[in-house]
């Protein structure tokens, strides 16, 4: 397959399925496959009517594990990921709303080997809401995010590394919308809670800092 999406859920089935719909309907290609990552300890996912809902979705693959955090859930069973080129990192509040995005992604991968940003419809150029990296880019570090943060300025990281790695590139053009519920999509659930409380800013900003100072990662 060409084209890999990463698609870690918790608790929410209904949005999960919504969002699989989403992906392959409005694809222009059928060169497209999702790798999902769903916790054990989760039984709206780990259940029998999700598995047998997923045999409907011969391009999907699944596993269950043990994720603490959303940073584990979005880096987890990457190591079954099998033949792809060109890795997208999904979210079930992420909608896309162009069909046939999978070919203008593609295009903008002509010759670039690196992390590609599409903007959202609220972040726009400022924050990488939606990673898209060449399979080469994510081999270079072997993870999708930086393991050590917890939730949240994962991506920030992960944009200004690629910046100074000059493997970023920006495309001006709008593909997808993030639902998220800060936006006026519902309201925030007990996992929106779970993953964005105060602590957790606190505790990644402080990480994001320290990772930016690392000579590692100069």
């Amino acid at each position: 397959m060409s084209i890999l999406v990463k698609f870690p859920s918790r608790s929410r089935p209904e949005k999960f399925f919504r969002a699989l719909d989403n992906i392959f309907d409005l694809a222009a290609t059928d060169d497209i496959s999702v790798l999902a990552s769903f916790d054990l300890d989760d039984h709206t996912m780990n259940n029998d009517e999700v598995r047998n809902r997923l045999l409907n979705y011969p391009k999907v693959r699944y596993y269950y594990g043990e994720s603490k955090t959303k940073v584990q859930a979005i880096n987890a069973d990457m190591d079954k990921a099998g033949e792809y080129k060109f890795l997208l990192v999904h979210s079930d509040d992420m909608w896309f709303d162009v069909p046939g995005y999978d070919l203008i992604i593609l295009k903008a991968f002509e010759n670039f080997n690196g992390l590609v940003h599409f903007p959202d419809q609220k972040a726009g150029p400022a924050l990488i809401t939606y990673p898209m990296m060449h399979r080469d880019y994510f081999q270079r570090d072997g993870w999708i995010y930086h393991p050590d943060f917890f939730s949240v300025y994962a991506d920030n990281f992960q944009q200004d590394l690629a910046k100074r790695r000059g493997q970023y590139k920006f495309v001006n053009q709008r593909v997808l919308s993030h639902q998220h519920s800060m936006w006026g999509f519902g309201t925030h659930d007990a996992l929106t809670i779970r993953n964005e409380n105060r602590d957790i800013y606190d505790k990644d900003r402080l990480t994001w800092q320290r990772l930016l100072n690392d000579p590692k990662y100069a």
